[in-house]
């Protein structure tokens, strides 16, 4: 055998090799469960042994192994619950998207393992302990927010929260939003790790439970209300169950034909209501420069006789993805246009560039929506009705910045179509639920194909469709004016969690160079 064939030999087969090895095997394995943690499986207990495989991959380590371990355990996270995204495209989209939240996971993951050894090296027992979680915590949740927002307006899933829906431990984003939640659960987490392993008795067992109780039992306590505060309004919403599909064949007005049938089904029950939405892509006509179009919801409306919020495409000065409200005799009297397009599915940043790398996949998307500039606020039967856009339930400022601009309910317009029987629709509802409470307002959810629902402010479901079935709900809902604290809270949090990895990054260089300065 050459020299470095055996060098090789001896690297792979080393015991700090097989080490590495071997915390590789643990992070993929924690990082899977992930597909079982979140919607719509939602076994939400294993998020702890989630977060504590992953953790325990890496513990000990310094900044890059810790970072290869990261890579395979980001990707491994994020690849078991978006594998919707292959399904009309194929494994590419999956896989990069995946590869580069893997790449954001592995550098947060990394300096998070890298200061706790190095903090090891400072303090010991409890000390440690409670360090260990806090600074796992707030790289866990910086992470997030980074991946959130970049590049391209980031990816925000998977937060740790919304695998928690049907726990109180969701009551916590009314006080404190998704990264209060996040903060939490992984501190009480990896805290509970770092007790058992510096004294396995039965005493650190009965502080791990109490840890974890009080972590679900503590939010039951908080005063969280539901209640009108200005009134009531009964806000229907339909289900079509169209061919709703980005890639898919159909006649143009199927869309529009199947929301009309759900919607009659509604109006022959004789059920009162005072606006009626449909989803986003709930009319496939144009209604800018084609007069029989508009004849044609004019007519439906007028039969309907209330307001009609739907989602359509609008060709205007740039292409669009909107929200119109139309009132009976007067047409078209608002819209919104979706802030938030959604990069490499509703228009392509760095066209050039990336058509260069990928020429068939970006060749299939050939528009490009625009960022809209109007606000989101429809005045109906005197209530002010806050309304987003399928993805934006996931962007932090949105929500927020409906209820601050004064919206009583929140609509939210989605077309799943894209995304059939996978996880996605279930996943989204789950993160519809949290801004409800976090926005202390009710919140209708309506999809193209289902699953819709409608939730209180408290998270309460009040009404719901499962998914591909066509129907309406119609449910009587309290208006609200006032704030949670999350609305409050939310920003500040963040920006200490921010600032905290920063300083915490900046330290860990400072006693390297001291370190090495010193030998």
């Amino acid at each position: 055998m050459s020299n470095a064939g055996s060098s090789l030999t001896h690297t792979l087969t080393s015991p700090r090799m097989q080490r590495l090895s071997l915390r590789l095997v643990i992070g993929l394995f924690g990082a899977s469960l992930a597909y079982l943690v979140f919607p719509s499986l939602g076994i939400w207990g294993l998020v702890f042994p989630m977060l504590a495989l992953i953790y325990l991959s890496a513990r000990g380590l310094r900044f890059w192994p810790a970072a290869l371990v990261g890579l395979v355990s980001g990707f491994t996270f994020f690849a078991s619950q978006t594998s919707w995204l292959a399904m009309y495209l194929g494994p590419v989209p999956l896989i990069a998207l995946s590869f580069l939240q893997a790449l954001i996971f592995a550098v947060f993951f990394a300096f998070s393992a890298a200061v706790t050894t190095r903090v090891a090296k400072h303090l010991t027992g409890l000390q440690f302990a409670f360090a260990s979680a806090g600074i796992t915590a707030i790289f866990w949740v910086g992470r997030e927010w980074f991946s959130g927002n970049y590049p391209y307006g980031g990816f925000p899933w998977a937060r740790l929260v919304s695998s928690q829906t049907e726990t109180s431990l969701s009551r916590w984003v009314w006080l404190g939003g998704m990264p209060l939640a996040d903060l939490l659960i992984v501190f009480v987490t990896i805290l509970s790790i770092e007790l058992l392993i510096l004294r396995p008795t039965i005493r650190s067992l009965a502080a791990v439970a109490t840890a974890v109780t009080a972590l679900y039992v503590v939010p039951m306590f908080l005063p969280i209300n539901a209640s009108a505060e200005s009134g009531e309004l009964t806000i229907a919403s339909a289900q079509g169950n169209a061919n709703a599909g980005l890639f898919s064949n159909r006649e143009s007005g199927q869309i529009l034909e199947n929301h009309i049938a759900a919607s009659r089904e509604l109006m022959a029950t004789g059920q009162p209501f005072d606006v009626l939405v449909w989803p986003e892509n709930a009319v496939d006509l144009n209604l800018f420069g084609d007069e029989k179009n508009v004849q044609r919801i004019e007519a439906f409306v007028a039969e309907l006789g209330k307001p009609l919020i739907f989602g359509t495409v609008t060709k205007r000065d740039k292409l669009y993805n909107s929200s119109i409200l139309w009132l009976p005799g007067r047409g078209m009297t608002d819209w919104y246009d979706k802030l938030e397009p959604v990069p490499f599915a509703e228009y392509v940043p760095d066209r050039a560039f990336w058509n260069a790398l990928a020429p068939d996949l970006i060749g299939l998307l050939s528009y490009d929506f625009s960022p809209g500039s109007r606000d989101g606020f429809f005045e109906v039967a005197g209530a002010k009705l806050g309304t987003l856009i399928c993805f934006e339930i996931a962007v932090d400022e949105i929500p927020p910045s409906l209820v601050n601009g004064g919206a009583e309910a929140i609509l939210s317009q989605t077309n799943n179509a894209d995304f059939g029987k996978s996880d996605e629709a279930y996943q989204q509802l789950a993160i519809a639920r949290l801004r409800a409470i976090e926005s202390g307002r009710s919140l209708v959810n309506i999809s193209t194909v289902g699953p819709s629902a409608v939730y209180l402010a408290d998270g309460t479901e009040v009404d719901s469709l499962p998914a591909f079935t066509r129907g309406f709900m119609n449910t009587t809902l309290p208006l609200r004016t006032s704030k949670t604290p999350a609305i409050f809270t939310v920003q500040p949090i963040t920006f200490a969690v921010l600032l905290t990895a920063s300083t915490l990054v900046l330290w860990l260089f400072g006693s390297s160079i001291k370190g090495r300065r010193r030998k």
